[in-house]
């Protein structure tokens, strides 16, 4: 299971009616930025790219915020 994450904190899947805090993207190590113009953003580690950022591409997905999210040093 992932470490506390302050960018993901106050989010319970459980209850619908709690707050859904964005993970930034752009804080994390496996964020990139494409050449594609079309698909301007992606995630290393999943090896996606899109127009949206991963991590909402993630939740929309799965429903649960990205699990994987890991602080640039």
């Amino acid at each position: 299971m992932a470490e506390f994450n302050p960018d993901i904190n106050n989010f319970n899947p459980d209850n619908p009616g709690s707050p859904k805090k964005r993970i930034n993207c752009v804080k994390c190590a496996f964020y990139e930025v494409t050449w594609d113009p079309d698909h301007p953003r992606g995630c290393l580690l999943f090896g996606f790219k899109g127009k949206q950022m991963p991590s909402e591409m993630v939740l929309l997905s799965t429903g649960r915020p990205c699990p994987s999210f890991k602080p640039k040093h």
